[in-house]
């Protein structure tokens, strides 16, 4: 309805590399798996219809990759624009360097998908999307492929995310959430930790705390998970600290949840974290 098809039409006869298909709708997964398989370039690109790419984005992410052939994935910050094309100023941001993203991805998916430049030969090695992971195939994706290649996100916005009430997010909500938070519990239980339940799962995630009760285990989990991780992956120090300070202030968090009722044990929780990550009094200030 927005003439896409005729200013399409208009460039193909100009442009050999230019493919204009016709899909039938089978849902995301299926067309991102069909036509990704089709290309025959080394670069997939990542991207919404309704989003904006600022005009440097494929410059900067595609000679990122050529200067890095270790990378197989690349990012960046995006800023969200509403339905009514007003820009948020202030950058959504994503972890850098591959460890630290690989940390925050045993919680949450570590990239904006839509922002997103993949190496073919890793798309192909993995087999694409799995078509089984209903509305969350990005996350599900991006933990196979940390497996075999590194990831990075460049730090700056190359993208405006569109959000509005009829994204996929929104409109699946619920079946989403459930499905991020299996593949969150798998990729922490892959560790082979000594204990840890769904609360414990659920804190990592969304930080809140549904049961008094697990409020040790979970600082003990949040403890082990550090310890477990850096271990088996051997990050940079600058990783680590990272890390750190990232399981510090969920620390932190847990310790201010029990503050009104259980006040020798938030002083206890507090004094551990801030021990194990002696910066965190100063965030504590800074935010309180």
């Amino acid at each position: 309805t927005d003439s896409s098809e005729d200013i399409i039409n208009q460039y193909t006869p100009r442009d050999s590399r230019i493919k204009y298909y016709i899909p039938t709708n089978k849902g995301l997964t299926s067309t991102l798996n069909k036509y990704f398989g089709c290309t025959k370039s080394k670069f997939l690109v990542r991207m919404d219809c309704d989003d904006i790419a600022f005009p440097t984005r494929l410059e900067r992410q595609i000679n990122y990759l050529k200067k890095n052939p270790d990378i197989g994935i690349i990012g960046s910050f995006v800023k969200e624009i509403d339905q009514n094309g007003k820009i948020e100023e202030a950058e959504i941001l994503f972890p850098r360097s591959h460890h630290f993203i690989c940390w925050k991805m045993l919680y949450t998916s570590g990239f904006c998908h839509p922002a997103t430049v993949i190496r073919k030969e890793i798309f192909d090695q993995l087999g694409g999307y799995n078509p089984e992971a209903w509305h969350v195939e990005d996350y599900e994706f991006f933990l196979r492929a940390r497996q075999i290649t590194r990831m990075d996100n460049i730090p700056e916005a190359l993208l405006l995310y569109r959000k509005h009430g009829e994204s996929v997010s929104d409109r699946f909500s619920n079946l989403q959430r459930e499905s991020h938070f299996q593949m969150s519990k798998s990729a922490i239980g892959s560790l082979q930790l000594n204990a840890f339940s769904d609360d414990c799962v659920s804190f990592l995630k969304y930080s809140t705390l549904s049961n008094l009760n697990e409020r040790k285990l979970i600082f003990e989990f949040l403890m082990e998970l550090f310890n477990t991780f850096v271990n088996k992956y051997s990050p940079s120090e600058t990783e680590r600290q990272l890390i750190k300070r990232d399981v510090a202030i969920k620390l932190s968090t847990l310790a201010f949840t029990v503050r009104k009722k259980h006040p020798l044990q938030f002083l206890k929780f507090y004094v551990r974290a801030a021990f194990f990550y002696p910066p965190l009094i100063l965030h504590t200030l800074k935010i309180g």
